[in-house]
């Protein structure tokens, strides 16, 4: 090219508006227009020489320039914007120069086209938006070009019909073939209208999924001149239904769009701008609050939000300073006509499509049903079904309370432990229900002598706990009096007036004190008293504690005392009194501490029953009995006839199976069970006496005989001897020791030994000590004897050596 061609060329780029650029083989800018520079801010010196890479966002789009390609790519602005642009290349064949040593390879056209590219990103996030909101409400849309035939689905509609978008082309038969049969003549219908152009409202109708699935739809369309084409235009939407015909069946019968779906929702919906107040609400969210929409809308939030509890935060309050994050509350709130609801509130951040904040969208759902539901499930957690007395769990809490604000204002705490007096019988006689009547009605009297501040709570069972702040000891013994003088009145349970009585232990706290040993020292309190009799109250003081902690002693050593060895079994005989013969010999438990010396059985049996290990002590005692017996009977003269008798716990003859380890036993003794005399107290079977007439029938099953002990001590009625496979009938001590002084008394044993006779039973006479006594008993019909004029209980080496004196 001639120096005046470059020349013109060169002024050429200079007078044009179009902004050129040029490179070099090496990709440098040989080439820049005043346009271009307009364009991005570098002037020609500042531009030309530089790689051309340098004013690239996107990769490198020169690649496609020797294809004569339109390349869409965005340049930097020398201030930093991005500017979209269309790059239109132009290689050159041989390289033109443009100024001394400027030779351009490539040059290339530059069309700014940053508005358009908004307008299609505006428009590219208004669809998806638009897809998004059809998703969320389940709304397809549609359009026919009634001209051209041509149709768009958008892919929610494809979704509905459970159809994908790739496998074919809209089409009305590809429509109408989902279409239940049922509804294929409506749906035929509108479609009709709508080719002759009337509007074809609105239908509800079904479609059958190529999966089989049915599903409800409402489609709406109508017929409008298009803008863009001028032809006639059906547009419409289609709204899965199948939901919210199925939850809403009559709310949503009305015509709808997305419009009203948002109007005519359940749940109240508001949108909600930056400042944080209302701009749109639905009629859902206006019964929610009481308030009109045109009170809500332009309002701040806190006026939906106005909470009963002064303290309570609005949203404003509520709301991270990072508005990102979603918001959820639960209120109470008030309603202009006064009344309460509770509600869940959630607001979440919707953005613009440059991702910025632009509102918030609220979801406001009346939740007063499940708060009353969560009220009731706390109250049954902490709350007695039958009595409604707190339980357990909240007179714990209480008791929390009461001890740490005794020991800040340094006021005690009485804490009563009430426990009903032979409970157990009335529910044996009269049946449980007549107990839970007995209970509620003894609550409502308990709690007529307390006072508002003071709490009862049901401990469990039959047993009561009352607790007092600011009490004194003297007002905790007059609560115990007012408690027992509201009990004195009998209970009337059906046609029955029954009278019950109540233990009271009291213990007072002073804060220093655990919840556990609070209620451990009234509850040891509580028994002090029922041992002292019926209807009692007892203080708790030092000595109980010291008697609490001499059992859990016991308690803690009698566990180990079996397998150390510790425990032993001695023989007291049992005589004939006609010639003083032995017949039989009581097995009686004994137990040497290595600490204490000898214990009491006084005091460790009871001990044992209360903590069961009475259970396999007792069987111990059984089986060294009755291999003793046996060795007595096999070895020493005379002595083949002799029985054994062991007594026997409540808690073994509750025990099914005892009849069965009576007999093992046996077996293993290689013992006759006829020479087997088990004693059981009268008070124990009657604790239940069908139960135990059942028990005591398993073991005359085995073949043991039953011996009735220390008769006279209990119920002292015969009437029941009947109704029991008794063969032995034990007269306690307590009856023979009066005989020499009180005539009284002869009068009462010969009435017992003749019902005895009367019953078939033989008579044991317990606790003879004096030759006057044993004719005495004799005198009165009294068949056999025990006591300490024939011997007391004898270590199982002297046995032999008194029976070689005595048979």
């Amino acid at each position: 090219m001639s120096i005046d061609t470059e020349h013109f060329f060169a002024e050429l780029i200079r007078s044009t508006d179009a902004a050129i650029v040029g490179w070099g083989e090496d990709r440098s800018v040989q080439l820049w227009s005043p346009a271009l520079e307009r364009l991005l801010g570098y002037r020609e010196d500042e531009a030309l020489g530089r790689d051309g890479k340098t004013f690239l966002v996107d990769p490198d789009p020169l690649g496609a320039i020797a294809a004569r390609a339109d390349v869409q790519t965005r340049l930097r602005h020398r201030d930093g914007s991005i500017i979209d642009v269309l790059l239109r290349a132009y290689p050159v064949a041989h390289p033109i120069t443009t100024g001394p040593a400027r030779p351009v390879a490539v040059w290339a056209v530059l069309h700014d086209i940053t508005e358009q590219k908004r307008r299609e990103r505006l428009a590219e996030s208004t669809a998806r938006r638009l897809a998004q909101a059809q998703e969320m409400a389940h709304v397809g849309s549609f359009e026919i070009d009634l001209v051209t035939q041509e149709r768009w689905w958008s892919a929610e509609f494809w979704r509905i019909l459970g159809l994908r978008a790739s496998s074919t082309r809209p089409a009305r038969e590809l429509h109408l073939a989902v279409v239940h049969p049922d509804d294929l003549a409506a749906v035929g219908a509108q479609w009709e209208r709508l080719d002759r152009g009337e509007p074809g409202g609105e239908i509800e109708y079904r479609i059958v999924r190529p999966s089989g699935e049915v599903r409800w739809v409402r489609t709406r369309a109508t017929v409008a001149i298009s803008e863009l084409s001028g032809h006639p235009v059906i547009t419409g939407t289609t709204m899965d239904v199948s939901d919210v015909r199925d939850a809403y069946r009559q709310t949503f019968q009305a015509e709808r769009s997305f419009q009203a779906a948002f109007q005519r929702a359940p749940i109240g919906m508001a949108v909600v701008d930056l400042d944080m107040r209302l701009q749109q609400v639905n009629p859902a969210l206006c019964a929610i609050t009481g308030l009109d929409a045109d009170e809500l809308v332009g309002a701040p939030t806190s006026a939906l939000m106005r909470p009963n509890d002064p303290a309570a935060t609005t949203f404003e309050e509520e709301l991270p300073h990072d508005p990102v994050k979603d918001v959820s509350v639960e209120r109470e709130v008030t309603r202009r006509d006064g009344s309460s609801v509770w509600v869940a509130a959630f607001m979440s951040l919707m953005r613009d499509e440059h991702g910025e904040p632009a509102q918030y969208f609220l979801w406001v759902e009346d939740i007063s049903e499940r708060k009353r539901q969560e009220r009731s499930l706390v109250h049954q957690a902490f709350h007695d079904p039958l009595t409604g007395l707190p339980n357990r769990k909240l007179l714990t809490r209480r008791l929390e309370r009461s001890l740490e604000r005794a020991r800040r204002t340094g006021q005690q705490a009485a804490v009563l432990f009430i426990d009903v007096d032979e409970f157990k019988m009335i529910n044996d006689s009269l049946g449980h229900g007549a107990g839970d009547r007995l209970l509620v009605e003894l609550t409502q009297r308990l709690a007529s002598v307390l006072s508002s501040s003071d709490m009862l709570a049901r401990f469990g069972g039959d047993e009561f706990v009352a607790v007092c702040d600011h009490a004194d000891a003297e007002d905790a013994d007059r609560l115990a009096a007012r408690i027992a003088q509201v009990t004195a009145s009998p209970f009337v349970l059906g046609t029955q007036d029954v009278f019950v009585t109540v233990s009271v232990g009291i213990t007072m706290a002073t804060g220093h004190e655990t919840i556990s040993a609070v209620l451990r020292s009234s509850d040891s309190a509580m028994y002090q008293a029922k041992a002292t009799g019926h209807g009692q109250s007892r203080m708790y003081t030092e000595d109980i504690h010291e008697r609490a902690t001499a059992k859990l002693t016991i308690a803690s050593r009698l566990g180990r005392a079996l397998e150390r060895e510790e425990l032993s079994v001695v023989y007291q005989p049992v005589v004939r009194l006609s010639d003083d013969r032995p017949v039989a010999l009581e097995a009686l438990l004994r137990w040497h501490d290595p600490e204490r010396g000898p214990v009491s059985p006084l005091e460790f049996v009871p001990v044992a029953e209360e903590t069961g290990l009475i259970v396999p002590i007792g069987e111990w005692v059984l089986r060294q009995a009755l291999t003793q017996i046996t060795t007595w009977r096999t070895t020493l003269p005379g002595c083949q006839g002799l029985g054994i008798s062991v007594n026997v716990s409540g808690a073994q003859l509750r025990d099914r199976g005892f009849a069965q380890v009576v007999a093992d036993a046996a077996e293993k003794a290689d013992l006759d069970p006829a020479a087997i005399h088990l004693e059981l107290t009268e008070s124990i079977i009657m604790e239940d006496i069908e139960d135990a007439a059942g028990q005591l029938e398993r073991l005359r099953a085995v073949g043991a005989q039953l011996a009735i002990d220390d008769f006279g001590t209990g119920y002292s009625a015969l009437a029941y001897l009947s109704k029991l496979p008794a063969t032995t009938l034990k007269i306690d001590r307590s009856f023979i020791e009066p005989l020499a002084r009180d005539a009284s008394a002869v009068t009462i044993l010969r009435a017992i030994i003749d019902m005895a006779r009367a019953a078939g039973l033989t008579t044991v006479a317990e606790g003879i000590e004096t030759p006057s006594q044993k004719a005495q008993v004799q005198a009165l019909g009294g068949e056999l004897g025990q006591g300490f004029l024939w011997s007391r209980p004898l270590a199982a080496e002297d046995v032999p050596g008194w029976l070689a004196q005595h048979r």
